[in-house]
């Protein structure tokens, strides 16, 4: 697929387990992880259930992964503590927007980088101005309750979250 004029996004897979201990990034206490998603205001068939993300800033200084870990602290508040499980991101999507909205954005459409986390400890306070709500759900939970509206984002979900 040729690629013209999209954005580049980082997402943030943050996963949790009770008693958190992790041994080479697989939880050895809890067999069902609980992955950190979010809801944006928009109709349930564009995606309003996801991983956290956000828009790459200069500031950011072409790391993706540092990018990832802003947003998250932009939409779920500067008191939510994660470790980075790697720089390099675990999976990516990429999509074409609806017209109406790259006529808006005035780019086709996006490409994010998911970059997995473990969440550590910190309550999530939800920037209200971006978002709805949140959740932890198992991988189960998203692909049959929250993702169900999309293919992409389920196979997306399959092929990060073995």
């Amino acid at each position: 697929m040729v690629w013209y004029g999209g954005v580049v996004v980082c997402g943030v897979m943050v996963w949790w387990c009770d008693g958190v201990m992790v041994c080479g990034g697989v939880c050895s206490k809890r067999a069902d992880r609980l992955y950190l998603i979010v809801r944006k205001p928009r109709p349930a068939a564009e995606h309003d259930w996801g991983f956290p993300q956000g828009g790459h800033e200069t500031s950011d200084n072409h790391d993706l992964r540092l990018t990832a870990e802003r947003e998250l602290s932009e939409e779920c508040g500067s008191g939510l503590h994660v470790f980075p499980m790697g720089n390099a991101p675990i999976g990516h999507l990429q999509y074409k927007f609806k017209p109406a909205v790259a006529a808006k954005l005035k780019f086709d459409g996006q490409k994010v980088f998911y970059h997995h986390m473990l969440y550590l400890e910190g309550e999530i306070k939800l920037n209200r101005s971006e978002l709805l709500d949140f959740a932890w759900a198992t991988k189960q939970e998203l692909i049959e309750r929250y993702f169900k509206h999309s293919p992409e984002l389920i196979a997306l979900t399959n092929k990060m979250l073995r």
